[in-house]
């Protein structure tokens, strides 16, 4: 999250890096989908979890900007883009590519939530996974698996539908699958990995200067460099810290990586729209860029703090509620008894 706040700062400064940044997105859905590869889920609480944790800080930060777009910028008509938002559909261009909207999905200020669409869909697809039996076939053949979806993913990419992000999501899924069952991964095997995703890099190098902008290169190439890459990241990253392990343990415990844990997700939110109009750091500030940069970089952690601890209150607020009709429920069957 924070590596994608890296490249959107480098946009605005007008420093294009390819994209590089931007590889973050598939290396959390990859790692989202290993850390739910093994485990049970109950249908229900998930999704209201998910909702807590992820569209209930979204929510109130589109609140807050349609807010402002209403009452203090003035120039808001477009009403449909709140119930967009409600229903986190902001990122549904990213997944059916050809579709016309004759409107705009949300304001600029949230466009980079795309990413929440798409790991909903990735959700929702999973929890199917997990009540049927197409789980543990593809779990016995996970190459078989890759090659299929890559396939598939190039006919569906064809015909509208671009699902190679939410395939990043169980390409991490099934990664985990693999290594319940493998226990580890060979020198060997991880050799390979390291290769195959080396050629496929370097395809993308160089089939970007003859055929950028077309199907086959925007559409398959570019997308699963961007997935292979990604997986090969993550392994190497897991690697690392089962050879490091107590150095791994004591980094995660420190104060400056427990607070960057808690805001990583508000910082994602609430980055964009000091980057964006209505309230781009640039209409405010007019003097040089690193100075707009600075009061930009304050604006977004004190925001971000702030929607950290009122996502907290709620947060309290809502165990409480529960732990309340717990209780009740626990004295009615008692007294009942």
């Amino acid at each position: 999250m924070l590596s994608i706040v890296l490249a959107h700062i480098f946009s605005f400064l007008h420093i294009y890096t390819y994209q590089l940044f931007s590889l973050a997105v598939n290396v959390f859905l990859f790692l989202s989908g290993y850390l739910y590869s093994n485990k049970e889920i109950k249908i229900k609480s998930f999704l209201l979890n998910r909702l807590k944790k992820i569209i209930l800080p979204f929510w109130l930060v589109g609140l807050f900007i349609y807010l402002y777009l209403i009452f203090i910028d003035n120039n808001f008509k477009d009403f449909y883009q709140i119930f967009i938002t409600l229903f986190n559909l902001q990122g549904i261009k990213t997944i059916f590519i050809n579709l016309k909207l004759n409107f705009v999905l949300c304001p600029s200020s949230l466009s980079h939530c795309w990413f929440l669409t798409v790991i909903f869909f990735s959700y929702i697809i999973m929890l199917g996974f997990k009540k049927s039996k197409i789980e543990k076939n593809i779990e016995e053949k996970p190459f078989l698996f890759l090659i299929i979806s890559m396939l598939l993913q190039i006919i569906f990419a064809y015909c509208g539908f671009q699902p190679v992000l939410i395939i990043c999501f169980f390409l991490g899924y099934f990664w985990g699958k693999y290594i319940g069952n493998n226990k580890a991964l060979s020198k060997w095997k991880f050799i390979s990995i390291t290769i195959v995703t080396f050629i496929i890099c370097l395809l993308r190098l160089i089939t970007r200067k003859f055929i950028d902008g077309t199907f086959i290169y925007d559409g398959v190439i570019a997308g699963w460099s961007f997935n292979f890459l990604a997986m090969w990241i993550f392994i190497f990253i897991d690697l690392l810290c089962k050879k490091w392990s107590l150095l791994i343990y004591r980094i995660c415990q420190s104060f400056i990586w427990q607070t960057l844990e808690k805001l990583s997700y508000p910082i994602y939110l609430v980055h964009y729209m000091f980057l964006k109009q209505p309230l781009c750091v640039s209409n405010y500030i007019h003097s040089s860029k690193s100075i707009q940069i600075l009061i930009f970089l304050v604006l977004t952690i004190i925001t971000a703090t702030f929607l950290f601890f009122v996502c907290e209150f709620f947060d309290k607020k809502m165990l409480k509620k529960q732990n309340s009709l717990k209780l009740f429920n626990l004295l009615k069957s008692v007294k009942s008894m």
